[in-house]
């Protein structure tokens, strides 16, 4: 079997560096060191049902169970022609139960499998009049709703009183989640408690108009869409071995005890019977409610110059109003700001967090953008007889947010709290807080925005929004084709199309507001030399900055000394895309109504975004109500065009 090793037997000379540790006697815990919480999270693992491999008995346990998949839906629509010049339709989709049950196989609340339950409906109201030949106008309404869940499939079936803990210490009453280096994780993290409960509402408004030669439209939209998320997490419990793991040194030398996690001695398991983690802890989140609202407005002519030249022109203005947060749960950064600290610390220093709706300030999320305007251009022209020409161009707009309400550190600073389990000491050689009594000074409690421009400082955040100029992505899109009629049942086409994203949101961009200057790197070495920390003492003391008698220096050559680093949100603005390609297209009408379409595209996209681009973007939308169609086809069966 493995050899694990007494960690309170570890040695240390006088420098500070761990020499030994003991092994226990018969290679066995002895009952009196044993932790009564430890023992009850090992006891959650199943029994094994086969024989084990290695002298860690890995895969000594296997089951087999079934899953249960559910889809309910309906839909209903009601069609009405009131008179002559209105009609009017309503319509309902409905998705009453979508989800998949997995099966359970520990079935005491510690499995890590977990269950997704969705139900959604839309309604959709559209109502067309005509008061005359020349004028339709066209309303639309739309409300949906959606919710997807997620819970551990046996998560009920225990609590934190089940294993010896206060039933109320996490914020959700759920087993902690339990990672054992080498063993499977008990619990989810990321699915223990999940509702993303999203509502999207929907008006608008096109009128058109022909005239002789030109046929007028125009139009107006409005949408609002907000979330509800709330997630809730148990406490995270980490078990390494390398508190019961020892390695040789060779020559006859007593072995080496290590911080880092086990090798070929130690166990987690041991180390969690003994009650000692290598690290973990709990969070207390927030359950934010974003709305972001959206207008837009058009008008477009579409102009028969001559029998065989069309033109359509038109604009597109829209406005994407930044993301609020119902209760103003929200802040952004200001990098211009003088940070409170500054007095203490003896000369300036910038960067503060200021909260929304505080001392007159707006309940935006990031600074508005309110010149978007989209110009649109396209020209049909035949040619002759069998070749038609095509060429349009446009300006579109992205999304303004991507993963809105999913960073509550960093959007909500203050609304969110996190609890360090304490679990080691001593460079991580000794136990330090045993699982058993894991918070002794209790659990950390959201501020709100009662620390003002003192919050995180000290300390670091990830996904916060700067303040700084906010624009909507701008997509850049134009295309050519020729259109050729080789016989009177077939149609050739060629063409290009280009497109150009500018402003986008980065995703996951990772940019540190808090970098240090690339100028300062030629002090090499130098920069990791520890010296006097200036922010002992002034800094809250429960922070990184606050607590450290020495820090590096590169520390104090930051842009913003007073904090750690300073991620921004995946709603960064100023990414770049490209996108080219080549289309070939043709068409064959065989006799008696059969037709065959052959494509073929080349094409090439290059872009500096990440994949969480678009994410559970709820703010904006790639609506384009303006969308022109030229219908002059070559083919007698009259395929309609578009750009």
């Amino acid at each position: 079997s493995t050899p694990v090793y007494n960690p309170y037997t570890t040695v240390v000379d006088s420098n500070g560096a761990v020499v030994s540790r003991k092994q226990f006697p018969g290679n066995k815990i002895p009952t009196g060191q044993i932790n009564v919480v430890g023992q009850k999270i090992a006891n959650l693992y199943g029994t094994p049902t086969r024989g084990g491999q290695g002298g860690n008995d890995v895969n000594n346990f296997a089951r087999q169970g079934t899953d249960t998949t559910i889809n309910d839906k309906f839909d209903w629509r009601i069609d009405w022609n009131q008179n002559p010049k209105h009609r009017l339709f309503v319509r309902m989709s409905d998705r009453l139960r979508e989800g998949d049950t997995p099966s359970c196989f520990f079935c005491n609340g510690a499995d890590s499998n977990y269950a997704n339950h969705d139900d959604g409906a839309q309604v959709v109201v559209n109502d067309t009049y005509t008061p005359t030949p020349t004028w339709v106008i066209d309303t639309y309404g739309a409300y949906s709703r959606w919710l997807e869940g997620q819970d551990l499939v046996d998560g009920g079936a225990g609590n934190p009183g089940s294993i010896g803990l206060n039933k109320d210490l996490f914020q959700i009453s759920m087993l902690p989640i339990v990672h054992a280096t080498n063993y499977t994780s008990l619990g989810n993290q990321y699915s223990s408690f999940d509702r993303y409960v999203r509502y999207s509402s929907t008006g608008l408004i096109d009128v058109t108009k022909q005239l002789n030669r030109h046929t007028l439209k125009l139009g107006f939209n409005y949408d609002v869409s907000m979330i509800n998320h709330r997630s809730d997490w148990p406490g995270i419990f980490d078990f390494s071995g390398q508190f019961t793991s020892c390695a040789p040194t060779g020559n006859g030398q007593p072995c080496k005890a290590s911080n880092s996690g086990a090798g070929t001695t130690g166990n987690a398991i041991a180390d969690m019977l003994l009650g000692i983690g290598s690290g973990g802890g709990a969070d207390i989140n927030m359950d934010p409610a974003f709305s972001a609202h959206s207008m837009g407005m058009y008008v477009q002519d579409d102009w028969r110059i001559s029998p065989r030249l069309t033109l359509s022109a038109g604009l597109r203005y829209e406005n994407q109003r930044p993301a609020t947060e119902r209760y103003n749960r929200v802040a952004y950064f200001d990098l211009g700001a003088v940070n409170p600290l500054s007095t203490a610390y003896g000369s300036t220093l910038k960067g503060a967090f200021e909260y929304a709706g505080v001392d007159g300030r707006g309940r935006n999320s990031w600074e508005p953008d309110n010149k978007d305007f989209g110009p649109r251009l396209g020209i049909a022209y035949r040619v002759t007889d069998k070749l038609m020409w095509r060429v349009g161009a446009g300006m579109f707009y992205a999304p303004a947010s991507a993963m809105l309400s999913f960073d509550g550190g960093g959007q909500s600073p203050g609304y969110t709290a996190h609890t360090t389990w304490l679990s080691t000491s001593n460079n991580g050689f000794s136990a330090g807080n045993l699982v058993n009594n894991p918070f002794p000074n209790g659990m950390n409690q959201p501020t709100g925005n009662k620390l003002g421009a003192m919050t995180y400082v000290g300390d670091g955040t990830s996904q916060l929004w700067p303040k700084l100029p906010h624009p909507v992505g701008t997509i850049y899109q134009w295309s050519m084709d020729f259109q050729y009629q080789a016989s009177p049942n077939s149609v050739a086409e060629i063409g290009y199309t280009g497109v150009r994203g500018r402003k986008l949101m980065f995703g996951n961009p990772n940019f540190d507001l808090d970098q240090l200057p690339t100028g300062d790197l030629s002090l090499g070495s130098k920069l990791d030399q520890n010296v006097t920390n200036p922010f002992y003492g002034i800094a809250p003391s429960n922070t990184y900055l606050g607590s450290q008698k020495t820090i590096a220096y590169n520390e104090l050559l930051r842009p913003f000394p007073e904090y750690t680093y300073l991620i921004q949100t995946r709603s960064l603005p100023g990414a770049r895309s490209q996108f080219d390609a080549l289309n070939v297209k043709y068409q064959y009408t065989f006799h008696g109504g059969l037709s065959s379409i052959t494509t073929y595209q080349w094409s090439k996209n290059l872009d500096d975004g990440s994949e969480a681009l678009l994410g559970w973007t709820i703010g904006g939308s790639w609506r384009d109500a303006y969308n022109p169609k030229l219908d002059y086809a070559l083919s007698t069966h009259d395929v309609p065009q578009s750009f």
